[in-house]
C-alpha cells in the first residue's frame, strides 16, 4: 500500500495540480516492485462509494518472486 503525503480524496477527484502526485506514486511502486524482483505485478487505485480508506492510495498487487518463482 502506496499512501501519498497530500491528501486526495479519489482519481475522480484529481485535479491537474495533482499529477505529480499520482505519477511519483506510479514510479514508486514500479521501483518497490523492482526492488523485490517481482515477476510480474499490478498497480491498483480504488475509486468511487467503496468502504475503503477515504483517500487515494495505490495498492501493488503481487505473484512471485525471481527468488522463489518458477524459473
Amino acid at each position: 500500500l502506496v499512501i501519498p503525503k497530500k491528501i486526495i480524496r479519489s482519481v475522480d477527484d484529481a485535479t491537474p495540480e495533482n499529477i505529480q502526485t499520482i505519477g511519483e506514486l506510479i514510479l514508486l511502486g514500479s521501483k518497490f516492485a523492482k526492488n523485490k524482483k517481482l515477476l510480474g505485478y499490478r498497480l491498483l487505485f480504488n475509486c468511487g462509494n467503496l468502504p475503503h480508506v477515504p483517500h487515494l492510495h495505490l495498492h501493488l498487487l503481487s505473484g512471485e518472486t525471481k527468488e522463489f518463482g518458477n524459473t
